[in-house]
């Protein structure tokens, strides 16, 4: 029968049995002994059902992503081909003209875009200059790595599971 306790209630019970251990000057009983043993096999059992766990939903997400991406592509298709088919119902009513069939109106509405073909060059007064503002996360890292004291800023060490 597999154990059902989380890490944190393993983690504390070996925090405090280390406390014990250290409060007794380092001498092991045979009781703290086996539970060390104990605590050393709980803590496998439940790091190899995490792995599994891990890998289980790391698979689904793949699926999920795959699945997105053929949807995303049904989407792409199924816009194209609505755009061709609105093409040649527009082609249709500028050769002959407005119609009516079965209670649906076929009709256009004139619109005016501006197409600038992007090898153009433009006069300046014809552009708009945009500016994006981003912090320079290499820069700051260096000068916190150097001890400049920077506002708002620290550096974090993270933890990234590995595991072969």
């Amino acid at each position: 029968m597999e154990n059902k306790r989380p890490f944190w209630s393993i983690q504390s019970d070996y925090e405090k049995l280390a406390n014990n251990i250290i409060n007794n000057g380092g001498e092991v009983t045979e009781a703290e002994l086996n539970q060390l043993s104990i605590n050393e096999t709980e803590r496998n059992i439940k790091s190899v059902a995490y792995y599994r766990i891990i890998n289980n939903i790391e698979s689904e997400s793949m699926i999920i992503k795959k699945e997105i991406e053929r949807l995303n592509n049904r989407l792409k298709s199924n816009q194209k081909t609505i755009d061709r088919l609105k093409k040649c119902l527009v082609d249709a009513i500028v050769l002959y003209g407005e119609y009516e069939h079965e209670m649906i109106k076929f009709k256009t509405r004139k619109s005016t875009a501006v197409d600038v073909n992007p090898e153009a060059v433009l006069d300046a007064k014809y552009t708009i200059t945009k500016t994006t503002i981003a912090p320079d996360k290499t820069l700051i890292k260096n000068d916190l790595k150097n001890g400049v004291l920077i506002n708002g800023c620290e550096l974090v060490e993270n933890h990234h599971l590995n595991i072969k």
